[in-house]
């Protein structure tokens, strides 16, 4: 039975689109993803994957104010020799690869965020909660670990198409 107030009900709809899980297809090198965005009035998830030619693909699921519907776009664009480069080298001055474990933090209302890096036939997932949180208040290792993280991250989402809506 449908509730009488239909609009405090209508973003609760099963047949709302779903983002795709972030794979990594033959030649990509990066992978991010916005899994849960913080507290902020743009609940926007996406993914992002980065070629070895430079094709950047970003698959978004816009979900913004006032209506938070849910639709679907992707964006693609191409990131220069130069930028692809600096990511890669990024993996290796911060040892991406191997990173393991990402520290955690006792707060609420944080980003969940994944990367994923493949080089040298080598795959790394990493999840994060609060990366930037925990390279700003963490323990002196956890914020090393954090600080690399969150470089890696600002690095790909500076080349990302899609702008998050902001207060």
């Amino acid at each position: 039975r449908r509730p009488r107030d239909r609009h405090r009900y209508r973003n609760l709809s099963m047949n709302r689109p779903s983002l795709p899980e972030l794979t990594l297809q033959d030649g990509d090198l990066f992978g991010a993803a916005m899994l849960i965005p913080a507290f902020a009035s743009d609940l926007s998830t996406w993914t992002v994957t980065i070629h070895k030619h430079g094709l950047l693909t970003q698959t978004v699921l816009i979900s913004q104010p006032p209506t938070f519907e849910g639709h679907i776009a992707t964006l693609r664009q191409h990131v220069p020799a130069k930028q692809l480069e600096n990511l890669k080298r990024i993996v290796h001055d911060d040892f991406m690869l191997t990173f393991s474990d990402f520290p955690s933090i006792a707060m609420t209302d944080q980003q969940t965020t994944r990367l994923v890096v493949r080089m040298h036939g080598k795959t790394n997932v990493i999840d994060a909660y609060g990366a930037h949180a925990i390279a700003m208040l963490g323990t002196d290792a956890d914020r090393k670990k954090a600080e690399k993280y969150c470089r890696l991250w600002d690095a790909i989402v500076d080349l990302a198409p899609f702008t998050p809506y902001t207060d």
